[in-house]
């Protein structure tokens, strides 16, 4: 049987060549797709990856899933490209990058980052591209999973280098600065008692700083970071033109 991981990774690999051919996955094709994996990968279950027992209910299954997340996910920045076309126009949120070449130019970058590997190169064109990515993340309301789908390269060992690159640059002269860490992890246990009100984060923390003694200094650290999002006052969202504050548990 695979792992969690390898089905996830097939599936992804499956849907994205779709897409990437402008293919459209009808429910006769996604069950095709699923018998296929399955007589490839005799141990599979068919039905994990499409399923159907009622006509007149929506298919089931994780290929069906991802490519309906996909659909909506490319509507919506359809649906926003014209409020990003507007922003690029204000002085105020372009840069020496934002010029007169279009985001034709950005777009394709950004494609070609997901499969460049010469490290060298990937830090040139990250750097390139970070007005035309800031400018995406302010006008697209994306979750997490979508921005680590739209640049993976977030995902790799090396991704702290090009975190470094958007921090340095909007905040320049200003360093990432992890001097007080160890304090902070010092009064923790006192501080996350005294801050954190969501009941969810409460049961994390006791759980966390229960078994303090048996995990290693990495997990903590891990730990108190999550913690830590508790304790933070969230900013506000531009959500269609308006401001929407999330709740703690978002």
């Amino acid at each position: 049987m695979l792992l969690p991981q390898a089905r996830t990774y097939i599936v992804h690999y499956v849907i994205e060549s779709i897409i990437e051919h402008g293919d459209k996955l009808t429910v006769k094709k996604c069950e095709d797709l699923a018998e296929q994996i399955t007589s490839l990968f005799p141990t599979e279950c068919r039905d994990t990856y499409f399923s159907q027992t009622n006509k007149k209910l929506a298919p089931k299954g994780k290929l069906w899933d991802r490519y309906q997340g996909r659909k909506r996910y490319v509507a919506k920045l359809n649906q926003n490209s014209k409020r990003l076309k507007l922003h690029n126009r204000n002085p105020d949120h372009t840069s020496n990058m934002m010029t007169t070449t279009g985001n034709e130019e950005y777009d394709q970058i950004c494609a070609d980052l997901k499969h460049i590997r010469d490290w060298d190169t990937v830090l040139t064109k990250w750097k390139q591209t970070i007005s035309y990515r800031k400018n995406r993340l302010f006008n697209l309301d994306l979750t997490l999973h979508q921005i680590l789908d739209e640049w993976p390269l977030y995902k790799y060992s090396k991704a702290p280098e090009l975190v470094d690159i958007d921090y340095n640059d909007s905040f320049p002269g200003n360093g990432l600065n992890f001097s007080n860490w160890n304090h902070l992890c010092a009064i923790a246990s006192d501080l996350f008692e005294q801050r954190i009100k969501d009941p969810q984060t409460k049961q994390l923390r006791s759980r966390v700083f229960g078994k303090k003694d048996v995990l290693n200094i990495d997990n903590f650290n891990i730990y108190i970071m999550m913690l830590l999002h508790a304790v933070l006052l969230p900013t506000a969202k531009n959500l269609h033109g308006r401001h929407k504050m999330p709740s703690q548990s978002q």
